[in-house]
């Protein structure tokens, strides 16, 4: 007995909405036109990532300048939504070449989220890739997709 594999691929050409969840049933069938005599036991998910409006996250703190140290540094960003955002592959990047990507997490409407350094019971995710600089820089914030969700300037004299 042979057994052959293939791999056949298909495009969605209808638009998919963000935060719905999608079920693809697959059915086998040989080259002689014979279906399975059972059909597919599990179907996959596939979620749409939703991508924040303008003005739904924004970044509502900045400590870029602790007194205690670069260690001591931290982001905070605010939901301003009624939606819950996963945020998986978001990206805090600063002027430089410095970036920091989130985990799989969520922030969910209303709600704060805090981003650092320190692993302090206060913060949600720590990271060590951004170091700020302490007369001024540039935020960004980006979703998974590269969308700017928001961007904030900051100098010692304030935002």
């Amino acid at each position: 007995m042979s057994v052959i594999s293939a791999s056949n691929s298909y495009t969605i050409t209808n638009a998919l909405y963000p935060d719905t969840i999608y079920y693809w049933r697959v059915i086998a069938v040989d080259n002689v036109g014979n279906s399975t005599v059972m059909t597919v036991q599990d179907s996959a998910v596939f979620r749409t990532r939703l991508i924040p409006l303008p003005g739904e996250i924004v970044i509502t703190e900045i400590m870029y300048y602790p007194t205690s140290g670069d260690n001591y540094e931290w982001f905070e960003i605010y939901n301003n939504s009624n939606k819950t955002f996963n945020m998986a592959g978001w990206q805090f990047k600063d002027n430089s070449t410095y970036t920091a990507v989130f985990g799989d997490s969520d922030i969910a409407p209303y709600s704060y989220y805090v981003f650092g350094k320190s692993s302090a019971s206060w913060v949600n995710q720590t990271y060590q890739t951004i170091v700020l600089s302490n007369s001024g820089d540039r935020i960004y914030l980006y979703a998974s997709d590269s969308t700017t969700i928001d961007t904030v300037d900051f100098s010692v004299s304030g935002f």
